[in-house]
């Protein structure tokens, strides 16, 4: 495939994502419309911290180069809390909490800043268990991207979640094509190519 052909092919690969995300959008109800305000945000949840020091990071701000109504959240701190992104930022690690736990943790948290949307690109279990609590919680279009995978071809996070995850989810995205096939097969879920270009 020549240079050409491929910028063709990303750009029809944006444009389908775009109308996806209008989609969405166009079918919230009432309810979720009350959330566009000043105090809503688009939620963004890595394995760690968005910054220039690891793949995803650099990714993620690529495609939000304007991330002044983001809020990030994570998981783990993998490099001393460094952070470069979004209008704030937590970390929210459960230690084996209960699920009632766990809600009651992101709803306190999240009491004055509220979701608008959702996008969870998930590393370890704690990351999609956030996006499950939002989802519950706030019931707003929620995007699985996955770019490293954690159940398929290695097993650290299992199907039950996995699974779960997924029927919560407006949109899927893997960052490759066999990626995709690899979670459609298994799932029976769609899953759009997004690679990793911005």
């Amino acid at each position: 495939m020549d240079i050409t052909s491929l910028e063709h092919e990303q750009q029809q690969l944006r444009n389908d994502l775009t109308s996806l995300i209008d989609n969405l959008n166009q079918d919230n109800n009432q309810e979720n419309k009350l959330n566009h305000s000043r105090n809503s945000f688009d939620f963004i949840i890595t394995h760690c911290e968005v910054n220039d020091r690891q793949g995803v990071g650099i990714l993620v701000k690529r495609i939000f180069s304007d991330s002044s109504q983001v809020i990030s959240l994570r998981s783990r701190n993998l490099y001393e809390g460094q952070q470069s992104f979004g209008e704030s930022d937590y970390c929210l690690a459960y230690h084996n909490s209960s699920r009632a736990e766990i809600l009651e943790t992101v709803s306190q948290t999240f009491s004055h800043k509220k979701p608008k949307r959702i996008l969870c690109i998930p590393y370890y279990p704690d990351d999609m268990l956030t996006a499950i609590a939002l989802k519950d919680i706030f019931h707003v279009p929620l995007c699985m991207y996955i770019m490293d995978d954690q159940n398929i071809y290695v097993n650290n996070i299992s199907d039950e979640l996995t699974r779960e995850l997924l029927e919560k989810s407006d949109l899927c995205l893997g960052i490759s094509r066999n990626l995709c096939q690899a979670y459609e097969q298994k799932y029976q879920k769609r899953f759009w190519f997004l690679p990793p270009v911005a």
